[in-house]
């Protein structure tokens, strides 16, 4: 009697024994099928989204540099003004009328990298066929006959910029036919100042460098 309660017991045991292992070969084995689904799913997933890598942010270009500000810093006392004129430029002023022209010819106004500007003080009379001009500002009656072609920045003063091609040769003196001039108009309280850039023809346009001194202009 004892043997067959022995016996019995003994299977018993073993048939504990085969369940529990049936048991953890059925569990492991639905792990890890839910384990693969959710990777195939998720792999699914970023595949359409296009998330399986994350981009790297693109780095911003650096901002180019200011060329302007190692130009020459001229001050009128009498105009109340402040421009940096371009490197390779020579011109000249009165201190009498705070007038800032350059000389007859283009070459005044050649951009020259690296090579300091030159301002020379001379008495300057009332000749306006200079390229490069910067005194009092014209009335209305003269920028009548320009085409208004929007404002101008700069430092601290925003302006007008006017258009006016000559059609016609002078009667006397002034700018030969084909010539083209831009003003640049500014006003700021009681001061008016203008800035004249005269291209004749056959010279080379200078404008983007004409506007990057005019961004440095202000008026005190």
């Amino acid at each position: 009697m004892k043997k067959n309660e022995q016996g019995f017991s003994v299977v018993e045991a073993l048939l504990i024994v085969v369940i529990v292992a049936v048991i953890g070969a059925v569990g492991w084995y639905v792990y890890r099928a839910q384990k693969n689904t959710t990777k195939t799913y998720n792999t699914a997933a970023q595949a359409q989204t296009g998330e399986a890598q994350p981009k790297k942010p693109t780095p911003k270009p650096p901002a180019p540099a200011d060329i302007t500000a190692g130009w020459k810093l001229f001050t009128s006392a009498k105009l109340g003004y402040t421009i940096r004129i371009p490197d390779g430029w020579t011109l000249l002023t009165d201190p009498a009328s705070g007038i800032l022209m350059s000389g007859k010819d283009t070459t005044g106004i050649t951009y020259k990298a690296g090579t300091m500007a030159t301002v020379t003080e001379q008495q300057i009379g009332d000749d306006a066929s200079h390229p490069f001009v910067l005194a009092q500002g014209a009335g209305d009656d003269v920028l009548s006959k320009y085409t208004n072609q929007g404002t101008v920045k700069a430092a601290n003063v925003t302006g007008t910029k006017y258009y006016y091609l000559y059609a016609t040769d002078p009667d006397v003196i002034g700018p030969s036919k084909g010539t083209k001039e831009y003003r640049y108009h500014f006003m700021k309280g009681q001061t008016v100042l203008d800035v004249t850039y005269s291209i004749l023809p056959g010279d080379k346009d200078n404008t983007t460098t004409v506007e990057k001194a005019i961004a440095t202009f202000s008026i005190n």
